[in-house]
């Protein structure tokens, strides 16, 4: 994780630093035990390991928690699925969660820092020297999740200098072109069909669509 991403975790920690660590956290046992439990109401939120919270992230706003407990531990998942720490349960369903927040009607300032570091890290991925189109593709669907509208993230591909990006990303959904048409209501197939996307398979093989 490069040193941008770090500093905006610390904006979300910032941010949602009003929100207090809950006294209890309601919902099933099965999903969240007491010793679970136990565990999220002792520790500090920063020394919590990508164990103690997978069960909860898995299960907040289906069977356990709500709204207030997440914001709290919010910080600290994102921190740990940036880091590959927290594994599973996978990306898309920490975004997932977001969602089922109703996330995009939080204050303006929780919003912004959130969005703020998922660019930064988008950023990270295509702006390396050399990008993996698995990775990219990712947290390309990962953050379908969150938001209805994913075409402003993509679009980022088609900014100047990262054409190995865009190219990379492409490479990995090459099945699409064999597989799918577009107006089929998929974001990311449409967008992979405009010809400023597309010319890229055109010119590497040839494909006709």
């Amino acid at each position: 994780m490069n040193e941008k991403v770090k500093n905006k975790i610390e904006n979300v920690y910032e941010v949602f630093a009003n929100y207090r660590r809950p006294e209890r956290i309601e919902g099933c046992p099965c999903c969240l035990t007491d010793s679970e439990s136990k565990t999220l109401h002792e520790k500090k939120l920063r020394e919590l390991t990508a164990e103690d919270l997978k069960e909860y992230t898995a299960s907040v706003f289906l069977t356990v928690g709500g709204l207030a407990d997440f914001k709290y531990y919010l910080p600290r998942i994102l921190e740990l699925s940036l880091e590959e720490e927290l594994i599973y349960p996978y990306l898309g369903v920490v975004f997932e969660r977001l969602k089922q927040a109703d996330w995009q009607q939080w204050p303006e300032e929780e919003r912004k820092v959130v969005e703020a570091l998922a660019w930064e890290f988008f950023a990270g991925l295509i702006d390396v020297p050399a990008p993996k189109g698995g990775d990219i593709d990712e947290w390309v669907r990962a953050i379908g999740w969150a938001v209805a509208d994913v075409n402003p993230l993509l679009d980022e591909l088609l900014k100047p200098g990262r054409e190995k990006a865009l190219a990379e990303f492409v490479e990995w959904n090459i099945e699409v072109y064999t597989a799918k048409k577009p107006g089929q209501g998929s974001q990311l197939v449409d967008w992979l069909f405009q010809p400023e996307v597309s010319k890229i398979v055109k010119d590497k093989y040839g494909m006709v669509f």
